[in-house]
């Protein structure tokens, strides 16, 4: 139980909890709000924390467009009728733009969860820490229900309690491959 992780980490500290508007992150969040006292949780329903849209009408496997995409980049490809990763790092970024915000006030809970998707919380992390496209090429989506944990070290500045898997080798040959001297 989700809930019950994420309490027994906090304590009795506050939460304030970001979730996508999707089912399955809607029922996480249910089951971690029942966790919690009355009061000690406020939270948000985003829908910029929605998963990578795959394309109307795409309720399947699609072998082709799926070659495409590993040939082309996950970061860049974009599905028919879908969007690219690169099109929820924007709306990722304009999410940051609100969190921030609400970090400011003076009520922000100590503590802060959001309730997303494997893809959504990859680009979420590569936004954050600035990451390059070929780190988060580098990188495998969080498993299932997976928590990923930051916490904020004495020069303000946050780290990942543990890093993501990621995979032996790049999967793709990257468009701008760019080498650096220092």
């Amino acid at each position: 139980n989700r809930g019950v992780e994420l309490k027994r980490l906090i304590g009795n500290e506050k939460l304030f909890s970001y979730f996508s508007s999707f089912r399955r992150t809607r029922e996480t969040y249910t089951e971690i709000h029942n966790t919690f006292e009355p009061g000690q949780l406020t939270y948000r329903e985003d829908p910029r924390l929605r998963e990578q849209e795959w394309g109307t009408g795409l309720s399947a496997f699609d072998a082709e467009q799926e070659a495409r995409r590993e040939a082309y980049g996950h970061f860049y490809y974009r599905f028919t009728g879908g969007e690219s990763c690169a099109d929820v790092y924007d709306r990722t970024s304009t999410f940051l733009d609100t969190m921030f915000r609400d970090f400011s006030k003076d009520n922000f809970p100590e503590n802060c969860a959001i309730i997303s998707h494997g893809m959504q919380i990859r680009v979420f992390l590569m936004r954050w820490f600035r990451m390059t496209v070929e780190e988060f090429e580098m990188l495998k989506n969080p498993r299932n229900c997976q928590a990923i944990i930051m916490t904020k070290k004495a020069d303000g500045k946050y780290q990942l309690n543990q890093p993501l898997e990621q995979h032996r080798e790049p999967l793709h040959k990257f468009q701008f491959p760019l080498k650096l001297r220092h």
